[in-house]
């Protein structure tokens, strides 16, 4: 797990506390999502941590479905903390792209980058603060 991946007491529940902020906690796996104060009522920033794969994803899934409201009108999704993803990272990152305007916010890490291009989908998403190459 990445230094950076902030830290719980409880290994049980899925939607812990993180710094007093709410988080999704893989039940399964090395995957954390956590809510970040916005300026903006309308903009949801969640941040992700760790591994993304099918056993881990599900609690991307419930942020997602948490933050996306009729008064949601962006997601900004940073991944820097993200250090591995597979497959089902990118089918749940193209679902909540359906479900509300998800911006992702770079740099995004070179094993996440890698995903989205193999997989054909990286023009799909608006990548905010990323300089990485295309």
């Amino acid at each position: 797990m990445t230094d950076r991946m902030p830290q719980w007491d409880d290994p049980s529940p899925r939607l812990v506390l993180v710094s007093g902020l709410p988080g999704w906690r893989a039940v399964n796996g090395e995957a954390l999502v956590c809510y970040e104060p916005s300026a903006s009522p309308a903009t949801v920033v969640l941040s992700a941590y760790g591994e993304f794969d099918s056993d881990s994803v599900d609690c991307f899934r419930e942020a997602i479905t948490g933050v996306c409201t009729t008064q949601t009108e962006r997601v900004l999704l940073e991944l820097t903390g993200v250090t591995f993803a597979d497959s089902a990272f990118v089918n749940e990152l193209l679902a909540a792209r359906d479900r509300c305007r998800l911006i992702l916010v770079g740099p995004l890490p070179r094993p996440v980058r890698r995903l989205l291009k193999a997989a054909g989908v990286l023009s799909f998403f608006h990548i905010a603060l990323d300089d990485g190459p295309e």
